[in-house]
């Protein structure tokens, strides 16, 4: 049977709305994941005053989660509102700025990424960091993003790449493709329709949503069949660094390593094919 949408929906809002704490803390920690993505921040923030050029924008953060972005975007004065699937992620949103008389804070929103109230052409910028891989399509999420985007203005949302360096030095990641191929292309070979979307890595769990990786050109006709246009692709991270799944370099060294591949990326472009995550920033032409 056919994943649907809305399953998958109610699947990232429970997921999500379970964990809450882990995602709100994560940005806290000394683990290389926590750095990893204290660097994501960086750089979707660094990007956004770049194309911002110094003006004040409204911009919709795209599943906000506990709204670690929404603050960081509040705090240079730019008017934002927060969406998100999960009900108590944004209480947690909120909660963190009752006392900050922020008012610039154009709300929470509880609903659907691909599928939002917002009128047409409404925000200045978007950003949807974290969460196309857990969509079933990304067409939807793409037209949604372009309709509510005006004329010139930028978005910028990030992929997972199936490419990554790690998994390339790890026989693990090998074996784990191989298993989740034949388990689409079988049924299909049987004549089954087993519902799963266009990404190689995504796997339809009963309890989880829909989880995928992505080659970094994959999404390119998309974009431009939307009315997108890329302007700039960063790619950024290298590690931890594993064997058969276990960590075998410390996260203090998978850190330093990182750093000085992500020092190497900036010289030499073709590294960020191999980069843990891109960070895309597309332009509504």
């Amino acid at each position: 049977m056919s994943e649907q949408p809305k399953d998958n929906q109610a699947k990232i809002s429970n997921h999500f709305s379970n964990t809450i704490e882990y995602w709100h803390n994560l940005y806290e920690d000394s683990t290389y994941l926590s750095q990893h993505m204290a660097n994501r921040k960086k750089i979707v923030l660094d990007l956004v005053r770049k194309y911002a050029a110094g003006n004040t924008l409204k911009i919709l953060d795209m599943g906000c989660g506990t709204g670690i972005l929404t603050r960081s975007l509040l705090d240079e004065n730019h008017y934002v509102a927060s969406l998100d699937c999960s009900k108590q992620m944004l209480e947690k949103l909120e909660e963190s700025l009752k006392d900050s008389n922020c008012k610039t804070f154009l709300g929470t929103v509880l609903g659907n990424v691909a599928d939002t109230s917002f009128s047409a052409e409404y925000f200045d910028a978007i950003i949807c960091i974290g969460v196309f891989q857990y969509q079933l399509h990304d067409d939807d999420l793409l037209r949604e993003i372009s309709r509510i985007l005006r004329k010139g203005g930028f978005g910028v949302f990030t992929l997972p790449n199936l490419l990554r360096l790690n998994y390339l030095l790890d026989p693990f990641y090998y074996f784990r493709f191989f298993i989740r191929t034949i388990k689409r292309t079988l049924p299909k070979a049987m004549g089954k329709d087993i519902g799963t979307p266009n990404a190689l890595s995504g796997e339809v769990s009963e309890t989880l949503p829909y989880d995928k990786k992505y080659f970094m050109w994959q999404l390119n006709k998309s974009i431009e069949m939307h009315g997108l246009r890329i302007k700039k692709i960063v790619g950024f991270g290298y590690g931890p660094f594993t064997f058969w799944s276990k960590q075998i370099v410390s996260d203090k060294k998978s850190v330093a390593i990182s750093n000085a591949l992500d020092r190497a990326t900036k010289r030499w472009s073709f590294m960020k094919y191999f980069s843990n995550r891109w960070v895309f920033v597309v332009e509504k032409t």
